[in-house]
């Protein structure tokens, strides 16, 4: 696989780990798969500088609402103290990395786990009578 036009090809405001650089490469040549739907599977695959461009929009797009997650959990008004302290140690979703998936636990543990975890968060209504409220 080549890239045409990589030289000319700006890239600021941008780190660029190796999984980031993956990220791109991935996004980009679905974008030239996308595109050029008869593509000899024989032929060496050369991605063009707007597929790049494309990937690094985005991943510039994913970070730009990660901040603003960030900046929106500034503007929570809390009530007390206590809250305003756990709310700094609040992590925004995408930031995670980590899902149910990556539990080394059984499946049936898990699906349970998942359950008592979400459920709540999902249907606070079915929570808001009985022994737990008070």
């Amino acid at each position: 696989m080549e890239c045409e036009g990589l030289e000319a090809l700006c890239v600021k405001d941008l780190t660029l780990t190796n999984e980031n650089s993956e990220k791109i490469v991935g996004w980009a040549l679905s974008h030239h798969l996308m595109q050029n739907s008869e593509v000899d599977a024989d032929a060496k695959l050369v991605l063009s500088c707007d597929s790049l461009q494309y990937g690094i929009g985005i991943l510039q797009a994913i970070q730009n609402e990660s901040k603003s997650l960030k900046k929106s959990l500034k503007d929570v008004v809390t009530e007390n103290e206590f809250e305003k302290r756990l709310l700094g140690d609040v992590i925004p979703p995408s930031d995670i990395g980590v899902t149910f998936d990556d539990i080394g636990a059984l499946e049936n543990v898990k699906d349970t786990l998942k359950e008592l975890v979400m459920l709540p968060l999902q249907r606070p209504e079915l929570f808001c009578k009985g022994q737990l409220t008070k």
